[in-house]
């Protein structure tokens, strides 16, 4: 049983560098939620959709903390607000803009809402192998060649904690009287921290949508939906997410949200002072490191990026760029020899995800062991590019494409076709390409290089590395 498996894997002592933020610290957040806490929406109770009672005062809590105008608790992650806001702020057939690194859920969205997308490249960090900051001015640039637009979707932070310039990105898009969605799911800590980290409803943004149980303490599945003050989508937002939330909410999972608001109400200084004292002091061991390389620690500071606006130093972004590693080998390693299990591998780097129920102790052990790797890698020439995501020729909207019939074809000879399923890999969850989207010899090549890599790649269907489903002609 999976619970019993659970309980097994609990009692190894494995340091939890990845999600749910929670960390399994009882210490800090007791062991007050077992299943008798679970009921459904009965008497004094509330209801999650049409809350006045006990649930209206979470989201008056969340309303309070993030300073914004309409809070909405989601206990489907923030999958189901992402798919909520675009379809509150968008009709069939509008258009919309996007970074082409959205999670799959805007691409879902967009299907499923009949829309058409143009979408945008942030910058490429050729030195970590990750896109950096969606830019201003390339925003700027993509509103006056596609004027239809009625929304503007990024992703800030990314999965690895890149930050675009909100501030400036909501000063364009609302030039143009338009929307900007944030997804904002890897960056639901960010208004707390002691200084400015570019939280997006702090700087502009109309509706974000935060994971909560990526970086805070809170069970898997818990996110928020946040609006600013006067959105005009807010009720629209509210009957969407009826339709895709659950209407049996889990109550474990809301007093999760609700345990969390009330911890950060009371001791938000003190927690997040003591979490970036604590990032401080691995950062003083890491400027030790020769061949491994950290984004924004060390040797590689933030402020050699000019790709990357701002950065959230609670992700460690580990290079293996440079030596004789790949990330793979690297989550491994720290996997079997120190008990760290990291939150995602790519072919050249891991991310290791922190938050603030991670122990200065638990931090320290992560420091030590890159440390001890650091001095037994070999450095070596690796640096050529490779894993570059781009944009492939787009034949067709994603809605007509999920639609169509088609055929499955071996992978290797679908160059010259029209795809009609997703490719991703996952994490991060960006499609290489996406319904309706030619596939390149490009194209193959990366998806390639993924699997020699040890990188999992999923698609629509499933039937990867064999099989891809193309429309016949």
């Amino acid at each position: 049983m999976l619970l019993g498996k659970l309980i097994s894997y609990s009692k190894e002592k494995n340091i939890p560098m990845h999600m749910p933020g929670h960390k399994r610290n009882t210490e800090l957040l007791g062991s007050d939620l077992p299943y008798e806490l679970d009921i459904t929406e009965i008497a004094d109770f509330d209801y999650l959709h049409h809350a006045t009672g006990v649930l209206k005062k979470i989201s008056d809590t969340a309303q309070s903390l993030y300073n914004c105008g309409r809070s909405f608790p989601l206990i489907n992650g923030s999958t189901c607000g992402i798919l909520a806001a675009i379809r509150a702020c968008t009709k069939p057939g509008d258009a919309v803009l996007a970074a082409r690194n959205c999670h799959k859920s805007v691409y879902n969205a967009i299907g499923l809402c009949r829309l058409n997308a143009e979408y945008l490249l942030p910058e490429w960090d050729n030195t970590f192998q990750i896109f950096g900051s969606v830019q201003p001015q390339t925003i700027e640039e993509a509103l006056r060649k596609n004027p239809g637009i009625k929304l503007v979707i990024i992703t800030s932070p990314t999965y690895e904690g890149v930050i675009s310039n909100i501030k400036e990105i909501s000063k364009t898009v609302h030039k143009y009287g338009l929307p900007l969605l944030v997804d904002e799911a890897h960056g639901a800590h960010l208004h707390f921290y002691t200084e400015d980290k570019g939280e997006a409803l702090d700087n502009g943004a109309d509706i974000v949508v935060s994971g909560l149980h990526k970086t805070l303490p809170v069970l898997t599945q818990c996110a928020l939906l946040n609006t600013q003050k006067d959105f005009k989508y807010a009720d629209a937002v509210q009957r969407q997410l009826e339709i895709f939330e659950s209407s049996s909410p889990s109550y474990i999972l809301l007093a999760s949200i609700d345990k969390c608001l009330t911890l950060l109400t009371h001791q938000q200084k003190q927690l997040f002072s003591a979490y970036e004292e604590n990032l401080h002091s691995i950062e003083i061991k890491l400027q030790k490191l020769k061949k491994l390389k950290v984004l924004g620690y060390g040797n590689t500071p933030i402020e050699k990026y000019n790709s990357i606006y701002m950065f959230d130093k609670g992700k460690l972004v580990i290079s293996t760029r440079g030596t004789n590693y790949t990330g793979s080998y690297l989550a491994s390693l720290l996997r079997s020899k120190y008990h760290i299990e990291t939150e995602m591998t790519a072919p050249s780097y891991v991310i290791a995800m922190t938050s603030i129920c991670d122990s200065k102790d638990n931090l320290h052990k992560l420091a030590d062991a890159l440390l001890q790797i650091d001095d037994k890698a070999q450095k070596i020439d690796n640096f050529h590019s490779g894993g570059k995501p781009f944009i492939p020729k787009r034949e067709q909207s994603i809605g007509i494409s999920l639609e169509e019939e088609g055929k499955f074809v071996p992978l290797d000879q679908a160059c010259g076709f029209i795809s009609l399923e997703y490719v991703f890999a996952y994490p991060p969850g960006m499609p290489l390409i996406a319904p309706g989207e030619r596939v390149s010899k490009e194209l193959l090549d990366l998806i390639f290089m993924y699997f020699s890599n040890g990188i999992t790649v999923h698609s629509t269907f499933q039937k990867l590395p064999e099989m891809i489903y193309i429309k016949e002609t």
